[in-house]
């Protein structure tokens, strides 16, 4: 077994050095997003400004010395807990209608709302916008995006997917919402150009579009896993000439994962779809073995990029819900 201690996922506090009447106060609060180099990165915010939720690093020596505190997620009453040996309450970051928030936990909880998801419409389109960031931009441009989400969506989802690259995803519930959503993004673009390293097309992003043919969020699982972690996947497949139906069949007929929390399928051309997953990260981990099973069930369907037989991306997600959508269309 490794020594090597691994904070992906964990709620921490990162406390001050000094100590006054005995107590330490809380200067930053989140979920740790992992090691880079001697630093630990944290997800979260200021702990006196809940609003600017970004991604800082402290130095690993402070889990040691006590200054960043991990939260057993076996705790059943943390905030009592913060209060009565540090004198400070521990904020709940559970989001308010029509507020952005990172869909990561504080307090044990995922940050979403599952019964009201429940009830929003199913999305009938999605986008699928990739950018490429210059260095040292990745996090202000990530900032730019969840801070401006489209009000047209249903739901948008933003993954650091890669040093500097961000794939944002936007699900909207009426076609026409998808036309207003892409001329309002043209002008957004405009205004983080200058964050962007443009494709190798002279474009400012790679994005695809298309109808969604299936929209699950199982409800009964969020409620399930709310004090896990999640994590979500995009995988891009491209189907042989003449396999894109079988392709379809199978993807949406795929019935073998019963713990999943929500599960999108969007076609982007004729032969081209992107998978959206959702499961705790536990249960992706003891589902594994079954995911690649069913790739090497439909392998003989697909075309490969390059030597992979997907084309998939991952990583750390900020979760925007507009509960204004939740109306009759």
């Amino acid at each position: 077994m490794s020594t090597e201690f691994n904070p992906l996922g964990r709620n921490c506090l990162v406390f001050s050095k000094e100590k006054k009447n005995g107590k330490q106060t809380i200067n930053f609060e989140g979920v740790s997003v992992g090691y880079l180099l001697d630093h630990v990165g944290i997800e979260g915010s200021k702990f006196s400004d809940s609003n600017e939720v970004s991604i800082e690093w402290f130095p690993k020596e402070w889990i040691l010395s006590g200054r960043i505190k991990f939260l057993s997620t076996g705790s059943k009453n943390k905030s009592q807990t913060l209060t009565n040996n540090h004198d400070v309450p521990f904020r709940s970051n559970k989001i308010s209608l029509n507020e952005l928030s990172s869909a990561t936990k504080v307090e044990g909880s995922n940050t979403i709302d599952p019964l009201l998801i429940s009830k929003l419409p199913e999305p009938v389109f999605g986008s699928i916008v990739r950018y490429i960031s210059k260095d040292g931009c990745c996090e202000m441009l990530q900032n730019e995006i969840t801070k401006e989400p489209s009000r047209e969506a249903v739901a948008q989802y933003t993954i650091a997917s890669d040093l500097n690259e961000i794939v944002n995803i936007s699900l909207v519930p009426k076609l026409e919402d998808m036309i207003s959503k892409e001329d309002t993004g043209v002008n957004w673009l405009d205004t983080i150009e200058d964050m962007l390293v443009k494709f190798p097309n002279g474009s400012r992003t790679d994005a695809s579009s298309g109808p969604v043919l299936k929209y699950l969020f199982n409800i009964e699982n969020a409620r399930k896993y709310i004090n896990d972690s999640w994590v979500m996947s995009v995988v891009r497949m491209r189907a042989k000439e003449d396999s894109g139906s079988d392709l379809v069949k199978a993807l949406i007929s795929q019935e073998n994962f019963p713990r999943r929390i929500l599960r999108c399928i969007i076609q982007t051309n004729e032969r081209e779809f992107v998978i959206i997953n959702q499961d705790s990260i536990e249960v992706r981990i003891e589902d594994e073995e079954k995911l690649l099973a069913f790739l090497d069930s439909i392998e003989h369907l697909l075309e490969f990029f390059e030597d992979s037989r997907t084309d998939p991306r991952s990583g750390i997600v900020t979760s925007w819900y507009n509960y204004n959508t939740n109306r009759k269309i």
